[in-house]
């Protein structure tokens, strides 16, 4: 037996009234989303990438040319620190993966560019993330069968907690 199949059958023996459907989701959702994150972790092994680090590059190589955002456009974008952001920042920079042009004012309003090295490793590393999620995408397509994807199915259900007020992001 799966470990999500038996936490759900302790539930429903041990602990009926919260043996719902949606505790079911909940429990699967939180799994998937652990594995996906160790998938992503092994696939970015070779490119010396933390998932913050990953998650920046993505959230550049994202915005149309010169893919550039400001550190507050990008703390929205990764809910993340401003001072988590600052070290993340510092290493990417260190790398020459981001670039960070002057700019009068502020340091916080100078914005995070992409360079060509960064676009490279960031396109290298996401085909390398998704070969280690592509097995278990295709088995969550089998499972949901024609007509409905797994990215379809997993946005409604984020967009319905965002509806019901949990987004942290607002």
């Amino acid at each position: 037996m799966d470990k999500i199949s038996e936490m759900l059958a302790l539930q429903r023996e041990n602990w009926p009234g919260m043996a719902a459907e949606h505790a079911g989701v909940n429990i699967a959702v939180q799994r998937l989303s652990r594995l996906l994150e160790r998938a992503a972790q092994v696939g970015l092994g070779p490119f010396d990438l933390s998932l913050t680090e990953f998650e920046l590059l993505c959230a550049l190589r994202s915005q149309p040319p010169p893919h550039r955002l400001t550190p507050s456009a990008l703390y929205d974008a990764m809910l993340i620190s401003s001072g988590g952001l600052t070290k993340v920042l510092g290493k990417l920079e260190e790398r020459d993966l981001i670039a960070r042009p002057s700019s009068t004012g502020d340091r916080r309003s100078r914005p995070v560019a992409l360079t060509a090295l960064g676009t490279d490793l960031v396109e290298r590393a996401m085909a390398a993330v998704q070969r280690v999620e592509r097995p278990m995408m295709t088995a969550m397509g089998d499972a949901l069968g024609e007509g409905a994807s797994p990215c379809d199915v997993l946005v409604s259900l984020a967009l319905s907690a965002e509806v019901a007020g949990l987004d942290e992001t607002d």
